[in-house]
């Protein structure tokens, strides 16, 4: 029986080539619904009373190019004394008024000051003395 394991995973990694044979296609044009990341740094972002609360700082993505997080930078006066805290992307909803975007969470400023502040990983590595990236990699 274990003769035919290789067998049975054969059709799986041919469809796997088929799939990165497809995602090797270049992409043309942007459309309408699509932004560069480049251009949601920095929009503003909007609380649940419709007020500026903050703007996107950075965007966290996996390895695997999937959007983990935004990250937002919230308090402070002109990028002083601010601290920055990461959100789900499922919590902020993009918007595009008049080829501008913002971004919209249901948060108030107040709970946003209050959420705990997002650590980057080279803050991590200058500020510990464990090893860095522990785990597999």
């Amino acid at each position: 029986m274990k003769a035919d394991a290789p067998k049975a995973d054969a059709p799986k990694a041919d469809a796997t080539k088929a799939d990165a044979s497809k995602s090797a296609s270049p992409i043309t044009s942007q459309s309408p619904n699509q932004m560069l990341v480049s251009n949601l740094k920095g929009v503003d972002v909007m609380g649940k009373d419709n007020e500026k609360i903050g703007d996107i700082s950075d965007i966290l993505v996996s390895k695997e190019g999937k959007v983990e997080a935004y990250l937002l930078s919230v308090g402070g006066f002109l990028g002083v004394g601010g601290k920055e805290v990461a959100l789900n992307p499922s919590a902020v909803q993009l918007t595009q008024e008049n080829n501008n975007w913002k971004a919209k969470v249901d948060m108030s400023k107040d709970q946003l000051a209050q959420a705990p502040d997002f650590k980057r990983q080279d803050d991590k590595t200058t500020t510990g003395s464990g090893s860095a990236g522990s785990g597999p990699g």
